[in-house]
């Protein structure tokens, strides 16, 4: 959060400039031979920078899954 608002003199009041969520989830049955899995998403956006008219909003969307 620091690192996106900037420094402490330009922090603010106000919305957060950025956007992020993310789930995980580990599954661990009983039987040992089946397999175990695991799994991790996430979601980060910015805002478009007030400053750059028409500029778009970056997002990046990222994870996976292992068995």
């Amino acid at each position: 959060y620091r690192a996106a608002k900037g420094s402490a003199s330009d922090q603010k009041p106000g919305p957060v400039p950025f956007f992020a969520a993310g789930v995980s989830s580990v599954l661990h049955p009983k039987n040992p031979f089946a397999p175990t899995l695991h799994f991790n998403y996430r979601y980060f956006e910015t805002d478009a920078p007030k400053d750059v008219p028409g500029a778009p909003r970056q997002w990046w969307f990222g994870g996976g899954t292992d068995f």
